[in-house]
């Protein structure tokens, strides 16, 4: 992303107070980018090499999410 970053993005996203959640997918296998993605305002950080069998939802969530 020219001149942002993800969790640029995140704090933007965040900030706008949208009605919608954030989650981090990237590359990136670093705590301290996760922490840093948290500490933003998102919801969830995924890497894009997970299995898809290693990852499941959360059982209830705890209110329903709003498409952006």
């Amino acid at each position: 992303m020219p001149g942002h970053d993800g969790i640029e993005a995140t704090r933007d996203i965040v900030a706008a107070g949208l009605p919608c959640k954030v989650l981090i997918l990237t590359t990136f296998d670093l705590d301290d980018y996760v922490y840093a993605g948290l500490r933003a305002g998102a919801s969830g950080f995924l890497l894009k090499d997970t299995q898809p069998l290693t990852w499941s939802p959360p059982s209830a969530p705890s209110r329903p999410a709003t498409p952006c």
